[in-house]
């Protein structure tokens, strides 16, 4: 019942084409192995592999992102998914639908040196001018692809700081060091990093933010006056660093007219699911609480557009993805006061920033807002302002153009 209003157009690909074909196989050791074919890239022509994250999370959509609006500007991409989690179904029916190049290597927990050498292989297969890693953790298939092929190594760092571990460190130092460029995304998060490596690789250090595609992402036209309950939702991964516990506490806390004329709509998977399903049993709260499951790109600009209110609470990030996607739909937002989501917004004026772990502060703040349209309307206004500004996915794969040429 709350997918009931997803119907409203998208935005469709002017780079649509037929499917390429796919091979899947089997070995002894790792899961289905995903690839495309096709011919060795030019080396006369910049051609760039990305290597992604394979499970949920903002890296998909903004290496899709960017691979479009290369594509208009005469660069060709490749996709190489790789993690412990699988290849989404959906993502590889976006690579099929939009003739993107792509393959999905799997890997096991910790250190797995034979999803390292299937990196590094098809890497060698497919021939890239330039590789980026988002994340500096495959750098062991990555940097040797570079060194002996001649090819240029970028890093995208996302992971924030504060939640980093040693291992993160260490990968984020190597890459520092030995990477042609490292992409971080705001300047506070360049500042964080050099001053924790004395400056190491401080010249190779750009900063390139995410960006969206504003087609897709828009605000509703859907009527205002139209008479329903009030949709609150979320987009993200059910993991620790997410502070749903703290979120599901504040719905637990509005008055009882309220709760009877809202719902709380979550979009994502990941383990804590099952620990937020018994909360909200604990709180009393599942008919107001409801899980939609995993969405693909569409259908999050889809989702989005039927909310009246967005909330976001964390624990920290760099940029959030769901965020651009929030405010370039319009919408307002209720977000945590913490590193990586303080500087996209101006308190009060493009969101409401509220601490994390305060359920009642959070309470407040959705309360707030639910009662009052006129907010909520401007809010939203200035959000989109703010995105149309900043976040233009044209300006940033011009950028990366210049770090590939």
């Amino acid at each position: 019942m709350f997918l009931e209003n997803f119907s409203v157009p998208l935005y469709d690909t002017r780079h649509r084409g037929t499917a390429l074909p796919l091979q899947k196989g089997r070995n002894s050791s790792h899961e289905l192995h995903y690839t495309a074919k096709m011919k060795h890239a030019s080396t006369t022509q910049p051609h760039l592999t990305q290597i992604v994250f394979s499970g949920l999370g903002g890296h998909t959509a903004v290496s899709m992102c960017l691979v479009r609006e290369l594509r208009v500007q005469g660069i060709e991409s490749s996709l190489l998914f790789h993690g412990v989690e699988p290849l989404l179904e959906q993502t590889r029916l976006v690579c099929e639908a939009e003739n993107i190049l792509f393959a999905y290597v799997p890997k096991r927990a910790g250190v797995d040196f034979y999803s390292i050498w299937a990196l590094y292989r098809q890497l060698c297969d497919w021939r890239p001018t330039a590789v980026l890693s988002h994340g500096p953790n495959t750098g062991l298939s990555a940097f040797p692809y570079a060194l002996l092929h001649s090819a240029k190594w970028l890093v995208r760092e996302t992971h924030a700081n504060h939640l980093k571990g040693p291992k993160d460190f260490v990968a984020s130092f190597f890459g520092l060091l030995l990477a042609d460029h490292v992409i971080l995304l705001t300047q506070e998060y360049r500042h964080e990093l050099l001053s924790l490596f004395c400056n190491v690789g401080g010249k190779r250090a750009r900063v390139i933010g995410n960006a969206l595609d504003l087609r897709l992402y828009y605000p509703s036209s859907y009527s205002s006056a139209r008479s329903r309950r009030i949709r609150l939702g979320m987009v993200s991964r059910f993991t620790p660093i997410k502070d749903h516990k703290t979120l599901l506490q504040a719905i637990a806390l509005l008055p009882t007219e309220l709760q009877i004329n809202m719902d709380l709509l979550l979009a994502g998977q990941g383990g804590e699911k099952e620990a937020l399903d018994n909360l909200c049993a604990e709180l009393n709260i599942q008919g107001v609480v409801h899980f939609v499951g995993l969405l693909n790109e569409a259908e999050i600009a889809r989702f989005l557009r039927s909310l009246d209110l967005y909330v976001h609470a964390t624990l920290g990030e760099t940029m959030s993805n769901s965020l651009m996607q929030a405010m370039a739909t319009g919408l307002a937002i209720v977000a945590s006061d913490v590193p990586g989501v303080s500087n996209m917004f101006v308190h009060n004026q493009t969101a409401r920033l509220v601490p994390p772990n305060q359920p009642e502060q959070w309470a407040q703040a959705l309360c707030d807002l639910i009662s009052d349209k006129d907010s909520r309307r401007k809010l939203g206004q200035a959000a989109r302002l703010e995105a149309e500004s900043r976040y233009s996915s044209q300006c940033q794969a011009a950028e990366y153009r210049g770090l590939l040429e």
